[in-house]
């Protein structure tokens, strides 16, 4: 169901009000040896950072299951940012960092009518 006016310009002004947190993304690029058929060549990951800003939530809900295992935890950090970011949330070997702590995306959900998406992810140990 497609938002109204009225509920967009309402999530635009709560949005204006909230701070903005600054995040990180790091890409992780393979340094290919002589010979991309060379299976002996040495691979060394370089991280690439971009950084953008969004709404940072710590210690999100836990869902519920339908089975007898009950709840359990979705997430550890919920980002809500522009759907700018979209194709790089998406993307194969990209972490998120924020506050020196990098974390592994498990999911990423897409809000076409505010704008936004809202990227699951989950602390590396």
């Amino acid at each position: 169901m497609p938002l109204d006016n009225y509920q967009k310009n309402i999530l635009r002004n709560t949005r204006s009000k909230e701070r903005t947190q600054g995040i990180k993304f790091i890409s992780l690029n393979t340094g290919a040896g002589f010979s991309s058929l060379d299976a002996y060549r040495q691979q060394t990951w370089t991280e690439t950072d971009s950084l953008f800003s969004g709404a940072v939530l710590f210690n999100p809900y836990s869902a519920k299951r339908d089975t007898e295992a009950g709840f359990y935890k979705t997430s550890d950090i919920v980002i809500v940012c522009s759907r700018d970011n979209r194709t790089t949330a998406q993307s194969k070997d990209v972490k998120v960092e924020y506050d020196s702590i990098k974390f592994r995306i498990n999911r990423v959900v897409d809000c076409e009518d505010t704008h936004e998406i809202m990227i699951y992810a989950s602390r590396l140990e």
